[in-house]
């Protein structure tokens, strides 16, 4: 009876531990994804330099 307890167990704890690797797999950005953010990324960026550069002009006319 106990060994059956243990190997349950083990059986368990095996399962438990493939389950968490898999899920961690999941969770990784794939290659297509990250390309996908850089590019975004970039445009945000640049987006935000040209308002940046449109605020410094309105400052300066103020001025």
């Amino acid at each position: 009876m106990l060994k059956i307890i243990v190997v349950f167990l083990a059986l368990f704890s095996i399962i438990k531990i493939i389950g968490i690797v898999m899920y961690s797999k999941t969770l990784k950005p794939t290659k297509n994804e990250l390309e996908t953010y850089k590019r975004q990324k970039k445009l945000y960026q640049s987006e935000l330099d040209e308002l940046k550069k449109e605020d410094d002009r309105e400052d300066d006319s103020l001025f």
